[in-house]
């Protein structure tokens, strides 16, 4: 059943595969991404997807896949693993990294924030966005961390290309996701109308009797929430019971951000550092750039801002979503 991937702890001494951050976008995956590169072991991929193509693995993987599938998604994850460019690099802050000497940090810094500044003269989003930039590591091998926001139709299969990988699925409350998404469409950061073609064929979506017309006829709101179901409940659907997986409520990160870094560490094998503890204490500071995909932001006040923002009308819309999907369970108290 959906939402009951239960807070594994597989043995330390296996976890030497990757590390999958899996969430829908707006729910605090770009800052989970950057507590994992905050790390000096590991080496971080920032959706990698978004310039990798298919290579013949769907966006939304069949129930029963083939072996055909479980090749593809293999060789998915090798290639998500391997696309360095400006793009998977992600946003600042930059970290030292125990495998990179401080001679060749200094020049990735140069090459990647040089590429950047002559990608924002590239009106194609493309081209210099996604050129191949070197790791220039010359210390030992580190512990990649990938991060998707895509990945919902697929999370399975590249969880099991690996067995000794893991995986984390952070979740957001749909208030906080579906309100975010809202400003960022006002903003221009996404599309609008939602796609929706992909939601009817898929397993929540039957469960919930979410027809192609049932959709149409909702209003945005509506339609948004139950997006976020059906995104989750994949996620959740997929991993159930999956011995390299673990849930991580935002909420919980929020409420007391070193001590879930620190349960992820221990659940990724990874040991705890002072790099991350500083991170974490500058990064929850509310000091820093306050952009719209910021990872410096007081989570006391953001994580429950959607409560002033949205309407109490749009909030019992949603709770009335919510509370028809297992997921339900992660918030008893929402309005």
């Amino acid at each position: 059943m959906a939402g009951s991937v239960a807070l594994s702890r597989p043995e330390p001494l296996l976890a030497t595969g990757p590390i999958l951050l899996f969430g829908v976008e707006r729910s605090g995956t770009s800052w989970l991404g950057k507590i994992f590169d905050s790390h000096p072991a590991t080496l971080y991929r920032h959706e990698p997807e978004r310039v990798l193509e298919d290579f013949g693995l769907p966006w939304i993987c069949p129930d029963l896949p083939t072996e055909a599938l479980r090749v593809a998604a293999a060789e998915y994850l090798r290639r998500m693993i391997d696309t360095a460019t400006i793009a998977t690099a992600g946003p600042a802050p930059r970290f030292p990294k125990a495998w990179r000497t401080p001679p060749r940090a200094a020049l990735h810094l140069g090459l990647t924030e040089g590429l950047r500044m002559l990608a924002r003269f590239d009106p194609r989003r493309g081209g210099l966005h996604n050129l191949g930039l070197p790791d220039l590591g010359d210390g030992g091998a580190p512990r990649v961390v990938v991060k998707s926001v895509s990945g919902h139709g697929r999370a399975a299969l590249l969880a099991a290309a690996d067995p000794a990988a893991r995986v984390v699925v952070l979740l957001r409350d749909p208030g906080g996701q579906v309100d975010s998404v809202l400003r960022g469409t006002a903003r221009g950061k996404f599309v609008e109308p939602t796609e929706l073609d992909w939601i009817p064929p898929t397993r929540p979506a039957r469960r919930h009797g979410l027809t192609a017309a049932a959709l149409a006829r909702m209003d945005r709101i509506d339609q948004l929430a139950w997006q976020w179901v059906v995104r989750n409940e994949m996620l959740l659907d997929d991993l159930d019971g999956a011995a390299n997986a673990t849930v991580l409520r935002y909420d919980d990160l929020c409420a007391d951000p070193e001590a879930e870094a620190r349960r992820l560490f221990g659940f990724a094998g990874l040991p705890w550092h002072p790099q991350t503890a500083a991170f974490l204490a500058a990064s929850t500071s509310g000091n820093g750039a306050q952009g719209y995909y910021s990872v410096f932001r007081d989570p006391a006040t953001s994580l429950h801002r959607w409560r002033s923002r949205l309407g109490a009308a749009d909030q019992r819309r949603i709770g009335a979503i919510l509370r028809r999907s297992p997921l339900a369970r992660w918030w008893p108290d929402f309005p």
